[in-house]
């Protein structure tokens, strides 16, 4: 469908040649309205396909996965609940954790990579500082974000205050360790209602499943896993932005009337941007078309 929408501008962008050519005589062979009609149909084959490479990516390399929290919230205790192993050294103390500890999983035909990270905090032990600039780190690249927080020692507003101090752009599920300890747990939920929440309760089996349904819902998200077509190709997308870019720059140059070689140069970016994805990369196909439709002397 790419080749034959993109074979359909070449034909567009030999019309727009063969008008300079005759730029005296003030002819127009290339209809204009026909023109944008294909550029938002092009459009609208390649948008989705640009948005599928975040999901094809998770499929690629897997959901970067990010536990995170303040010291001694309970986030080693939930990486080893969601391996069912004791990977990570879990105690009272404060800090137990100082580097990043990465392990992989098979979820719903998903890897998660899930990442347990340093309390996050201030601190004068050099070593802590480091964890913690390592847990930013991965904070920044994180696609999901697993906040542990102890509802004991925290409020609503102090878990808010510190999430949005985070710099990172992904989704977020926030977990409440001792939850169930609190007098009114709906207060947390109220508090929360443009967030997910999970009550990590002592009964942790329930907890756990839990998160994994939101874990499934995010999943879900990214798009949908049975399209015909998903990229998991970053140059793919790259071209794909490229040509997203040009047309848009075609569409301005029709609004505006522009001249018909800005016009041209614009068309040909399109054309290059879409041909990496397609193979079909040449300066020979706007001059074939010209010569097969018109009669014109080489």
């Amino acid at each position: 469908q790419l080749k034959n929408l993109r074979s359909e501008l070449v034909k567009f962008k030999a019309l727009i040649e063969l008008e300079l050519d005759f730029g005296e005589e003030d002819v127009e062979f290339a209809e204009r309205q026909d023109l944008l009609d294909l550029i938002a149909q092009i459009r609208s084959v390649i948008k989705p396909l640009a948005e599928s490479f975040t999901l094809g990516n998770v499929i690629k390399e897997g959901l970067i996965t990010v536990i995170a929290g303040k010291p001694n919230a309970g986030k080693s205790t939930l990486l080893n609940a969601l391996l069912r192993d004791n990977r990570a050294i879990v105690s009272n103390i404060a800090g137990t954790t100082r580097d990043t500890i990465e392990e992989v999983i098979q979820f719903e035909g998903f890897r998660l990579r899930l990442i347990d990270t340093a309390g996050l905090r201030e601190s004068d032990d050099i070593i802590e500082q480091v964890g913690v600039a390592k847990a930013k780190e991965e904070l920044a690249k994180a696609q999901l974000m697993l906040y542990v927080f102890d509802a004991g020692q925290e409020s609503p507003h102090s878990v808010r205050k510190h999430v949005e101090s985070l710099n990172h752009d992904s989704a977020v599920i926030l977990i409440g360790n001792k939850m169930d300890e609190c007098g009114d747990t709906q207060v947390w939920y109220e508090a929360f209602p443009e967030m997910t929440l999970v009550s990590l309760t002592q009964d942790t089996e329930v907890g756990i499943s839990l998160i994994q349904d939101k874990i499934t819902t995010v999943l879900q998200g990214l798009g949908d896993i049975h399209s015909d077509v998903i990229l998991t190709n970053s140059r793919h997308v790259y071209s794909l932005q490229e040509a997203l870019a040009s047309m848009e720059k075609v569409e301005q140059a029709l609004k505006f009337g522009l001249t018909g070689d800005l016009l041209s140069s614009d068309i040909q970016q399109s054309l290059n941007a879409l041909g990496n994805i397609t193979g079909e990369v040449t300066n020979d196909e706007v001059l074939g078309y010209i010569f097969s439709k018109f009669c014109i002397g080489k």
